[in-house]
């Protein structure tokens, strides 16, 4: 049986990263490849017993040296689409664990605390997302035109890591949308009426998307490192 807390991680690192112009799993941060510090901010959280990251065709061989001294880390190969890479990383998931956490790879700043608050309200609600509110004005487009203003405060941008009971999880993944290409895996949620938690998060949870990300993504780990070395000095 399936423990509550213990918890699996899906790290999906094998996207084409059209938009960012060259591999971004693996652009430094801070000296430090993003995957590795993605994948280092699960490792941190006391819930996770095993991490299964999905590399692309052409990283594989990559990810598989860079991870190969990590005892609770496995590496797969990743599919055409991010579904298809998600259930490649599932069938690799060989603990008991009661909670499956999906995330991206090119998201290397969602710390330990911000898992465990996830994780503990999957185990309550059957499944949680991060989300944080809009800051800009949001607006409808249609034919090139502005044709209405959505109300930011009935909405929010939702982030990565999502949390499922593991239960739950199968039965999304069982759908026969799940063999479609969606860029967000707990639409899935919406066929089954299930309504995840939605739990406060951060902005600095960015996703590395553009070159700009990167500039953005340099002064976080500075500045987290700045913190970090404070607090080792006091």
């Amino acid at each position: 049986m399936a423990n509550s807390l213990r918890s699996a991680a899906l790290i999906l690192a094998a996207g084409s990263a059209r938009r960012f112009g060259r591999d971004k799993q693996f652009a430094l941060i801070g000296g430090k490849p993003a995957i590795l510090i993605t994948a280092s901010n699960f490792l941190s959280c006391r819930f996770i017993e095993e991490i299964v990251i999905a590399f692309s065709k052409n990283n594989f061989s990559k990810g598989k040296k860079l991870f190969a001294g990590f005892d609770r880390v496995k590496v797969v190969l990743g599919g055409d689409t991010r579904m298809a890479s998600l259930k490649n990383a599932y069938e690799a998931v060989s603990t008991d664990a009661g909670i499956i956490c999906v995330h991206d790879g090119a998201r290397p700043f969602a710390n330990a605390a911000l898992i465990e608050k996830l994780i503990k309200a999957a185990s309550k609600f059957k499944a949680s997302a991060p989300v944080v509110a809009l800051k800009d004005t949001v607006k409808k487009i249609s034919g090139g035109k502005i044709v209405s203003t959505i109300d930011r405060k009935t909405h929010a941008a939702v982030q990565t890591p999502q949390c499922y009971k593991r239960e739950i999880f199968e039965k999304m993944l069982s759908l026969p949308e799940s063999n479609t290409d969606l860029t967000d895996d707990s639409q899935l949620l919406e066929k089954l009426s299930i309504k995840a938690a939605a739990v406060e998060s951060v902005y600095e949870n960015f996703k590395i998307t553009t070159p700009e990300d990167l500039i953005l993504a340099e002064a976080l780990y500075e500045k987290n490192s700045c913190k970090k070395n404070s607090k080792k000095t006091k």
